[in-house]
């Protein structure tokens, strides 16, 4: 009955007039109310929760016949840098075999030879896109008392990859979960194959996660390197979060016992649109949150989906609350608290 009455008063406070900052409100409502609902049950409340949710969808100016030229230019400059370093980096593959040799003598993740090859990449890739990246705060500086972890971020941009490795730059270089269809594409699917990214097929889930498991454990263990993946599972189509959260994430963290580490990208979505051509020219601010303890262990025998699901969904809602508070833009350039520690882990591959 409660649920229903709160879901009554914000159908009528999405309906009425409102502002984009009051929109970005309504939505963290709605994103609490969904999360109390799914936790509890309610099909009924989570249907009319998601027949609201459209309604939120963020609203951006159409850009200008010289706008779109402009963009059109940077689009195939973009497409030229990204295939140049892609064969690039294929080329350079073999600076892998380096990385074992260098741990030893004190080089991190972040500082190995294909990692620097593979920032200067990124960094050339959003140059040519126009689109610069502001890090608020330490940025991934804030979990260096943290031999790695999984890495999640608000997918809202074809650019996050690059967006996400710019910002943690030295502090570490971590692999990307993604669709195995983009391994696929040639030229970019060899390159990220040969650089250890992780593929997976969803349309497979246990299959999924035991790939998961399987890849993220020899990076984790062996090479002490984080590892990148949106929980959303695909990129937002309307400025908002994608709920509910994939639960295979927090599975991962709680196989691994690695702290699950947040990085909120803001502005990716307002500079391109799933509806656009190409990204706008501006700038993207990017914030490293406090670091999410794993799930507690358990033992084999007590792993089954109902067990995952009401351990998961704790954690996911906390998760999604606190990363739409900072892609909001809501407490951006503020000092947040620091972030626990994690003993540390053996490092002896690359």
């Amino acid at each position: 009955m409660a649920a229903m009455t709160e879901l009554s008063a914000l159908q009528s406070a999405i309906e009425a007039p409102h502002t984009e900052g009051e929109g970005e409100d309504l939505f963290v409502k709605l994103a609490r109310l969904r999360n109390a609902a799914e936790a509890a049950g309610e099909g009924e409340v989570l249907a009319a929760l998601d027949e609201l949710r459209p309604k939120l969808r963020r609203q951006l100016s159409r850009p200008s016949l010289a706008a779109k030229v402009h963009m059109v230019w940077r689009l195939l400059l973009t497409l030229i840098v990204t295939i140049w370093g892609c064969m690039a980096l294929l080329l350079f593959t073999p600076l892998r075999l380096t990385h074992p040799l260098l741990r030893p003598l004190g080089v991190p993740n972040g500082l190995l030879p294909l990692d620097v090859l593979e920032l200067a990449w990124a960094h050339l890739v959003l140059r040519a896109a126009g689109v610069r990246v502001r890090v608020e705060g330490e940025g991934a500086g804030r979990w260096s008392g943290i031999p790695h972890g999984v890495i999640v971020y608000n997918h809202a941009s074809n650019l996050d990859p690059f967006i996400l490795f710019v910002a943690c730059g030295g502090h570490r270089a971590p692999k990307f979960v993604g669709k195995k269809v983009l391994f696929a594409v040639p030229i970019f699917g060899w390159m990220s194959l040969a650089l250890g990214q992780v593929p997976i097929n969803r349309g497979d889930p246990k299959k999924s996660i035991a790939t998961m498991n399987e890849r993220v454990a020899a990076i984790m263990s062996r090479w002490s390197r984080s590892v990148a993946v949106s929980p959303e599972g695909t990129r937002t189509k309307d400025g908002h979060l994608v709920l509910p959260f994939k639960k295979g994430v927090f599975h991962l963290s709680q196989q691994m016992q690695a702290p699950i580490l947040p990085l909120a990208i803001h502005g990716a979505f307002d500079l391109w649109p799933p509806s656009r051509l190409f990204t706008g020219v501006g700038e993207i601010t990017v914030r490293a949150l406090e670091a999410q303890p794993p799930l507690p262990p358990l033992p084999p025998s007590r792993w089954h989906t109902g067990l995952l699901l009401q351990l998961a969904l704790p954690a996911a809602a906390a998760l999604a609350v606190l990363l739409i508070g900072r892609t909001s833009g809501e407490g951006l350039g503020t000092t947040a608290p620091s972030s626990p520690s994690s003993s540390p882990s053996s490092s002896t591959a690359s």
